[in-house]
């Protein structure tokens, strides 16, 4: 299986970019833990619970609007729009990190929580539009070259067991 998966790797021109799906969990996980050290309050639980929702609605607005928007612009016929599609959506959730990493070192009276809610929108638009993206490069790619895609069968495997 590790061997087909090299093979399959190294013979198809996309193949690396299969494995971003995974690879992008990586930040999905610190993300929600960061999420409440951003929305917290001192001494005001209520509002530490308000701002918490906003961010997860920050969250579901990048995740609906990311995917739709680069759907207008990819073609699961051309494997490379995809790709270019993960690619630009790399550079969106980096974006987002820079952003959020600025947000949080300014020290002043600002209150920045309106920025953490709009560069995480940013960061959930790209993570959502490699989601969806890697996944249609998966499916499309089951064959290539003569080579079928052993990483969709790991990739569809993990999935089951989350």
């Amino acid at each position: 299986m590790t061997r087909d998966l090299i093979s399959y790797l190294w013979v198809c021109g996309f193949g690396l970019l299969t494995m971003m799906k995974s690879s992008g969990s990586l930040t999905w996980g610190a993300a929600d833990i960061l999420n409440v050290s951003f929305a917290k309050v001192e001494g005001d639980e209520a509002a530490t619970g308000q701002r918490l929702g906003l961010i997860y609605t920050s969250i579901g607005i990048g995740c609906l609007v990311g995917p739709i928007v680069t759907n207008l612009f990819t073609d699961p016929n051309r494997p490379s729009t995809l790709q270019s599609a993960c690619i630009c959506a790399l550079a969106l959730m980096s974006l987002g990190w820079i952003g959020l990493s600025s947000a949080c070192e300014i020290h002043s009276s600002l209150d920045t929580f309106p920025m953490v809610c709009v560069f995480t929108m940013v960061r959930t638009l790209g993570s959502s539009t490699i989601w969806m993206n890697s996944t249609m490069i998966l499916q499309v790619s089951q064959d290539c070259n003569g080579v079928l895609n052993p990483s969709a069968t790991l990739c569809g495997s993990r999935n089951v067991d989350l």
